[in-house]
């Protein structure tokens, strides 16, 4: 494996990535990667075990658990991340366009629909990067790039129907991040649901690959050039790159769904609906939304 040589030490570039909101009937689907360059070899150095990173920067679903200080916490760490990569972003819509291919969002009428001029801060009153950057400068860590894929339901139920199944849409997902942050040595990606085997989807999309292990914990490839692609089991909760992706594509994530309430009159500072079937307020949003926008742009098929 050919690694980044820098002042005459190695560097390796890591890309980090997972999806949120897998599970839900309302609101995107977000697979978000984030490109880091660090000084020692990613399995060990990244390790959250043996981190102690600012507050916040941890597993999204330890951050934005249904409280206003919680959604406050996540979004000075979304916000500071993407000042890391280089991102100045002042309202919603100029973020949704530092990290994303907003082209196809236009295809949606439920999307087009919202204020996507949303000012940001949302929850926090002030963002102060510096402890994050700062952190970062210590630990010589540098955030390259972040992509985020949004999925709306409209091509949600689109991918459904050609990919067949909802893990092989998610892996064709993680591989377009992928794809966009091409400069990496390894790759870390959280495990899709409870595959173990990728052999099959990698050769759906034509990816030679040989396997170095497949358990349940971590399946890991080999590309022909030598790079390596690993799914992790609870790689949200292990590993820095993926706890990064985890929390910016949650707040993406939590954004629309804000906004998909406040389109038919719920404005309350935690969306009122989360989108997920457990939650009964789901149901009332859906009906709202299903008066105003056709099914397959609101309800996703699974």
């Amino acid at each position: 494996m050919d690694f980044v040589i820098s002042g005459g030490e190695e560097r390796f570039r890591v890309v980090g990535i997972d999806e949120n909101a897998y599970g839900p009937i309302l609101g995107p689907m977000t697979v978000t990667g984030v490109l880091l360059d660090v000084p020692e070899p990613p399995f060990i150095y990244l390790d959250l075990n043996q981190l102690n990173p600012p507050k916040g920067l941890r597993d999204s679903k330890k951050v934005f658990t249904r409280s206003e200080s919680s959604y406050s916490l996540g979004e000075i760490v979304a916000l500071s991340l993407i000042t890391s990569a280089g991102g100045e972003v002042s309202n919603f819509r100029e973020l949704l366009e530092f990290v994303s291919d907003t082209s196809r969002l236009k295809e949606s009428e439920l999307i087009s629909a919202l204020d996507l001029e949303l000012h940001l801060p949302l929850w926090a009153k002030h963002i102060d990067p510096s402890p994050i950057t700062h952190w970062f400068e210590t630990m010589e860590i540098e955030v390259k790039d972040i992509r985020v894929e949004i999925v709306t339901a409209k091509e949600f139920n689109e991918l459904l129907k050609s990919s067949g199944s909802k893990s092989t849409l998610d892996f064709w997902k993680f591989m377009d991040v992928m794809s966009a942050l091409p400069d990496f040595d390894l790759a870390m990606c959280g495990k899709l649901g409870g595959t173990r085997y990728y052999g099959r989807l990698f050769e759906g999309i034509g990816v030679n690959v040989t396997a170095i292990q497949e358990t349940r914990g971590i399946s890991s490839y080999r590309l022909a050039d030598g790079r390596e692609i690993h799914f992790i089991l609870n790689g949200d909760e292990r590993f820095l790159p993926i706890a990064m992706a985890s929390i910016v594509g949650k707040y993406v994530r939590e954004v629309f769904m804000f906004l998909m309430n406040k389109l038919v009159g719920h404005d309350e500072p935690v969306p009122w609906a989360s989108g997920y079937r457990h939650d009964a307020k789901t149901y009332q949003l859906m009906e709202e939304l299903r008066q105003r926008f056709p099914k397959e742009e609101v309800v996703r098929e699974r």
